[in-house]
């Protein structure tokens, strides 16, 4: 077992559960800062027009804020729960207590752990915005914005009766992009898993004996003969205490 090698994946997932946290802050600010734009919007726009929008302008603007104030919302809300999830999986398999962070940089392993470990992070954060926008487009024919101005349009009558059909093939096509996404996420999964049952197994191993370099005081795997991290040598009595 190259326990160094190993300690760098822990470190890479240490980094990456840092990223999430960092992740769901932004989440709650932006969902925060656009809710408090939504209460404002109405005020914000009378102040800016004033009087000077007819009431199709006005009707247009209305439907854009909330079309951008859902889209916003519901993303940053889903990236927060993918987000909580990964951090929730990956702290299960963290081995527990005080480690010292080894060296990524060069470790090609490591460093291949942490580049799946974006892809699947942008990945992820892809599909969901496609999700919000395919749910926000089937949302656009609820729009009363949207119902008046088909009235006015020289379609046939079935498309005026159901707005739905108009923005169905463009959701269809979101939707498939997503489907066309899955194939490749599935795939960076798969090689995550690697890296999980690796960093899993020494989290086992770590935790089944615990024990302490008597040197630097670092935790150590129970069948550690060396301090991976010191380099001092440890006998069979220092590891019981």
């Amino acid at each position: 077992m190259d326990l160094k090698k190993e300690m760098a994946y822990v470190t890479v997932l240490r980094r990456f559960r840092r990223k999430l946290i960092a992740s769901i802050l932004d989440s709650i600010i932006a969902v925060a800062v656009i809710t408090i734009f939504a209460i404002l919007a109405p005020y914000l726009v009378s102040v800016a027009f004033g009087g000077s929008l007819s009431a199709m302008q006005g009707a247009l603007l209305q439907a854009c804020l909330t079309l951008i104030i859902l889209y916003v919302s519901i993303t940053r809300i889903g990236f927060a729960l993918w987000s909580l999830f990964k951090i929730i999986f990956i702290t299960a398999r963290l081995p527990t207590g005080a480690y010292s962070e080894e060296e990524v940089e060069e470790n090609k392993d490591a460093i291949n752990f942490e580049s799946l470990l974006e892809s699947e992070y942008h990945m992820a954060r892809r599909m969901i915005s496609l999700v919000t926008v395919g749910i926000i487009i089937l949302l656009v024919p609820t729009i009363p914005f949207f119902q008046q101005s088909i009235k006015g349009l020289e379609i046939p009558f079935f498309f005026k009766e159901n707005p739905f059909l108009l923005v169905a093939p463009v959701s269809l096509v979101v939707f498939f992009l997503v489907l066309y996404n899955i194939p490749v996420f599935s795939m960076i999964e798969n090689n995550l898993n690697n890296y999980y049952k690796i960093v899993l197994s020494l989290k086992i191993g770590l935790e089944s004996l615990p024990a302490t370099c008597p040197a630097c005081g670092t935790s150590i795997p129970a069948e550690a003969i060396h301090c991976p991290y010191c380099g001092a040598k440890i006998s069979r009595e220092q590891k019981k205490e």
